[in-house]
């Protein structure tokens, strides 16, 4: 009886996991979790699923069957977005930025790191949004 009771308990506290991590990047990506279950193509959407799959993968270890079959898609599925998301954390410098916010407020959330690192992550991700918006403004003034 307690093998059971464990193995619900480890099921109940797995799906509160995931419900935590899409509750942050639904915060991070200001889209509404409904959204997330979509089929909608959107790059925003998209970004957010590959997002949402890779802390699964990263931070809680889980298999692309297991990631697959809670969301309700095939495993190929989020391989393929696991492969585009190392891809674009190697290209794409704002989706870089914005998947290691999310994995910072993920780890608070789950318990994971302290809150004075995060505080950290924010005010160097402000200071850098800062430097590119005046950088964008003096190129525009050029023009």
């Amino acid at each position: 009886m307690e093998k059971y009771k464990k193995v619900i308990k480890d099921l109940v506290e797995e799906k509160e996991q995931v419900e935590a991590i899409l509750n942050c990047a639904s915060f991070i990506h200001n889209i509404p979790k409904e959204q997330f279950l979509t089929r909608s193509r959107e790059r925003r959407l998209i970004d957010m699923r590959r997002m949402v799959y890779a802390v699964l993968r990263e931070l809680l270890n889980m298999g692309y069957s297991k990631i697959g079959s809670i969301f309700k898609i095939n495993h190929a599925t989020v391989i393929h977005h696991y492969k585009q998301h190392k891809i674009y954390i190697e290209v794409d410098r704002f989706y870089r930025d914005k998947f290691e916010s999310l994995l910072e407020i993920v780890k608070c959330e789950l318990g994971y790191v302290d809150v004075d690192n995060i505080i950290e992550e924010a005010r160097k991700i402000n200071e850098e949004r800062e430097r590119a918006s005046i950088t964008i403004k003096k190129s525009i003034e050029e023009l």
